[in-house]
């Protein structure tokens, strides 16, 4: 069974992030350019949190995805934002055939 998460971004930064949400139209393509306005968290200042977010969501539920984790940390205040990476290979590994895949593109770096 494959998940699709949905995200609902506004000035880039994370609105809502769950699987049952409706299609959104989102500010920019995730591939797009990110804009420099887009306000910057020290990782410090938002790991402890972050961490705290991910412990209550396994606790509540360890069969939760990590980005139920950060939806946490999200409804408790905390700034998660977007930026392009380009594009990049890559593969979600759910089964072996995901793990093959994975192979393909770890043997080409």
């Amino acid at each position: 069974m494959q998940r699709l998460l949905k995200l609902t971004l506004g000035a880039l930064l994370l609105g809502a992030c769950a699987p049952g949400l409706p299609p959104a139209p989102t500010v920019a393509p995730l591939t797009g350019a990110v804009p420099d306005e887009v306000p910057s968290v020290s990782e410090i200042d938002a790991a402890a949190p972050l961490a705290d977010a991910l412990r209550a969501t396994w606790e509540r539920d360890p069969q939760l995805y990590y980005e139920d984790g950060y939806q946490e940390f999200a409804d408790r205040g905390g700034m998660v934002g977007v930026a392009s990476i380009g594009a990049v290979d890559w593969a979600e590994v759910d089964d072996h055939r995901d793990l093959e895949r994975a192979r393909e593109i770890a043997c080409r770096c």
